[in-house]
């Protein structure tokens, strides 16, 4: 259900998700980021997908988002053709890592051996880059949803 992952918190096994991926705009992006930055955590990760019909201003958006996702995230994924801007952006801001992805599958693949119990992480994109389809494929990976058990 996307309509339920607008600015949603949650906290699940030691982790905490920031849900919204129901669209993106620069300053929403923006914003999420801010909010990423305050999370009591070890870590924060965030993961970044296309902003899209952005026009003209995309290149720069997206760069400006790197930018911004260089203060706040310790490690920074992407998702799209566009994002690898904002992942390039951030690693030339000193981000500590910064990575980006085509595939859905090798985002899950990637974030599920990076995380670690304390971690906060940040999924933000526009709707029809269907973010939730990672965040779902997240939760599947870790936790086994009906026995309410960790696989980590």
């Amino acid at each position: 259900k996307v309509e339920g992952r607008r600015q949603k918190i949650v906290k699940k096994h030691g982790f905490i998700f920031l849900e919204d991926c129901y669209n993106a705009n620069p300053d929403s992006v923006a914003a999420a980021l801010g909010i990423l930055g305050q999370v009591e955590c070890n870590r924060r990760i965030a993961v970044l997908g296309d902003m899209l019909e952005l026009g003209a201003h995309s290149d720069s958006a997206h760069r400006k988002s790197g930018e911004l996702a260089a203060k706040s995230a310790d490690i920074l994924f992407t998702l799209g053709e566009k994002s690898k801007q904002t992942a390039l952006e951030a690693k030339k801001m000193g981000c500590g890592k910064s990575e980006s992805f085509t595939s859905k599958q090798e985002l899950t693949k990637r974030l599920c051996q990076t995380l670690k119990e304390g971690d906060a992480v940040l999924f933000k994109a526009s709707r029809s880059m269907k973010l939730e389809d990672v965040i779902s494929s997240i939760y599947s990976a870790l936790f086994d949803e009906k026995e309410g058990r960790d696989n980590i």
